[in-house]
This record gives C-alpha cells, sequence and structure tokens, in this order.
C-alpha cells in the first residue's frame, strides 16, 4: 500500500470499514501489514464495523 500517503490510506481504510461487507473485509486485509500510525489506527477503528470473529478469527 506504499503509493498511498498514509492520510490517504488511513481514509481508504475508514471508507472500505463504512461500506463493510465481505468485499471490505477482503480489502482491508490488505492493509494488515502497514505499519503507519494513522493506517493501523483506522485498522484498530475498524473492528467496530465487523463481526469479532470475521475480522480476527480465532
Amino acid at each position: 500500500m506504499g503509493e498511498l500517503t498514509e492520510k490517504a490510506a488511513a481514509q481508504t481504510v475508514r471508507t472500505v470499514a463504512l461500506i463493510g461487507g465481505g468485499e471490505a473485509l477482503g480489502l482491508l486485509v490488505r492493509y494488515a501489514e502497514d505499519t503507519r500510525e494513522a493506517v493501523v489506527e483506522a485498522l484498530i477503528e475498524a473492528w467496530g464495523y465487523f463481526d469479532a470473529d470475521a475480522y480476527f478469527p480465532t
């Protein structure tokens, strides 16, 4: 995800989370290894938009 700025990547994560659904979850997985602070925070916030078992299977 290095082609997007940190701010743009974080906003993308937020937007995808709001859209929701299985495809959105699949897109968020692509950001899982992004270590930029704003992106990580957006991923953590996104957790609330998905079923916990689907978002982070145990």
